[in-house]
């Protein structure tokens, strides 16, 4: 194991960053603040989900590296990892909801 413990893992970055973004494009769809996520919705869903899958993985590999390297960054990989891996869930589920609450309302006799 080398000893290179100044400088901080660029995938630890990578991984914090691709995970911020998604955050803003989740609670930007799920608040509803206007502009670009009323008009793109279907494109800032995805594209959030994207990222925060992107961020999980990429934290993953930047802990693997910064296991055997000693750099620095451990902690926001696993930041990155975290938030990565909650938005997905939270998107997942709110496609889900909407989905079912559109079969239901589809179903609705009268409709």
């Amino acid at each position: 194991m080398s000893t290179s413990s100044g400088k901080t893992n660029r995938r630890a970055i990578v991984s914090f960053v691709l995970s911020l973004t998604s955050a803003v494009l989740v609670i930007g769809n799920l608040v509803g603040v206007g502009g670009f996520f009323d008009d793109y919705f279907e494109v800032s869903a995805f594209l959030a989900i994207c990222l925060s899958i992107a961020g999980a993985v990429v934290g993953r590999k930047a802990m693997r590296q910064i296991k055997e390297t000693g750099e620095r960054g451990r902690g926001i990989a696993r930041v990155g990892v975290i938030i990565g891996w909650v938005l997905t869930a939270v998107v997942v589920l709110a496609i889900a909801f909407t989905l079912a609450v559109a079969a239901s309302w589809l179903l609705t006799p009268g409709w």
